[in-house]
């Protein structure tokens, strides 16, 4: 075939001017960057359901102090009646 005065387009030619080149060190940063980024969304994922587990176990902590409270009214209300009664 016959190009004329024209050259072959080359590997370089073909490839487009606008895009960067990849090499194999920035294709290794790309995996490394992508694998600490979904370790870190299961963290925060993790830290979340902590979060939300720490706010239960409060809640429980409440309603049991909540409790405790109550069965020393009535205990001291119960003695407060015996002390009286036996007097």
């Amino acid at each position: 075939m016959c190009y004329g005065g024209q050259r072959l387009p080359s590997k370089d030619d073909l490839i487009d001017p606008n895009r960067t080149r990849t090499s194999p060190a920035a294709n290794e940063d790309t995996v490394v960057v992508e694998n600490l980024r979904d370790r870190l969304a299961e963290t925060e994922a993790r830290l979340e359901r902590a979060r939300a587990r720490e706010a239960e176990l409060s809640r429980q902590l409440e309603e049991m102090k909540s409790v405790m409270l109550n069965s020393k009214a009535i205990e001291l209300g119960i003695l407060f009646n015996f002390t009286v009664l036996c007097v």
